[in-house]
């Protein structure tokens, strides 16, 4: 299954879209040494993906849908957040023994929701362009602001998870070709680097180094 990534880089959508791929590409190859932190890399992708949802709907979509009407419908939202907690047993089980491991029982999991995750990224990707926002007569600096807003919503939600939101997004998100990337404080630049080095193993899977940025096989 390849979830392909839009020809921007969006960084959200497309992080989401890549780690999705990175899951379904591991799964049926992980080693029991690796079990555990590919069980936190995908409780990770899942906590995104929810929180994503909710707050593209509480902050984004107010401002641009009358302008843009291209946001998933509350029923469709649920359908995808109702089947990704299908991870919760399988994540279970790879915790509490990893001799339960069952990479194809993850790749079901993913595929039960992968098309109508990827349609939705897609339509997110493809629609909110330069030309169609110009259509939502943002006022400048409007558009940054509402992003502040939804990614300080994921990370202050994101509980125990919280520290590992900025590096996810580095390793997901292809930086040189992004003209769109925020420069990072040095501060949070270091305290995601710390927060890498606390937790290596669960960066392997990711497409990108969230340190340096270099893609990974």
């Amino acid at each position: 299954m390849i979830l392909v990534c839009g020809k921007t880089d969006l960084r959200k959508q497309n992080a989401i879209l890549r780690a999705a791929n990175a899951i379904h590409a591991h799964a049926l190859d992980m080693p029991k040494e690796h079990i555990a932190d590919f069980a936190s890399y995908i409780q990770v992708f899942v906590t995104v993906l929810r929180l994503s949802q909710a707050g593209e709907q509480q902050f984004i979509w107010p401002r641009l849908a009358p302008h843009i009407p291209i946001a998933p419908t509350e029923e469709e939202r649920t359908e995808v957040e109702d089947r990704a907690d299908g991870f919760d047993e399988p994540l279970a089980d790879m915790r509490e023994d990893p001799e339960l491991y069952d990479g194809a029982r993850l790749q079901r999991v993913l595929e039960s929701f992968g098309d109508e995750l990827r349609e939705q990224m897609q339509v997110w990707i493809e629609s909110v362009t330069p030309e169609q926002l110009k259509k939502c007569e943002l006022k400048p600096g409007e558009l940054k602001e509402l992003v502040i807003q939804d990614v300080m919503f994921i990370g202050q939600s994101m509980g125990q998870f919280f520290p590992l939101y900025l590096p996810w997004l580095m390793a997901h998100a292809d930086r040189r070709v992004n003209a769109y990337w925020p420069p990072i404080p040095t501060t949070d630049k270091e305290l995601s680097d710390e927060f890498v080095r606390e937790k290596p193993g669960v960066w392997r899977f990711a497409p990108f180094n969230p340190v340096t940025s270099e893609p990974q096989a």
